[in-house]
């Protein structure tokens, strides 16, 4: 089977690092965003206030009877 598809082009060692460099921020990027991610986790399971308050916010939601939205 044929394909169409053009060899990839060579980059510069200039733009090799423009693209490693791009590469990096996006993997901190991401790393960040799961660490704040389980930290939310980790203090809802540890905060009575942030309990409570989930707590009060699915009362609140079932007296009016919303619906729930699995995540």
């Amino acid at each position: 089977m044929e394909t169409n598809q053009q060899p990839a082009p060579v980059l510069t060692p200039s733009e090799l690092a423009r693209h490693e460099r791009a590469w990096g921020i996006i993997r901190r990027l991401v790393d960040d965003k799961r660490q704040a991610e389980k930290d939310i986790v980790d203090n809802f399971h540890t905060d009575p206030l942030i309990q409570a308050a989930v707590a009060k916010l699915k009362a609140e939601n079932e007296r009016r009877g919303t619906a729930v939205v699995p995540l």
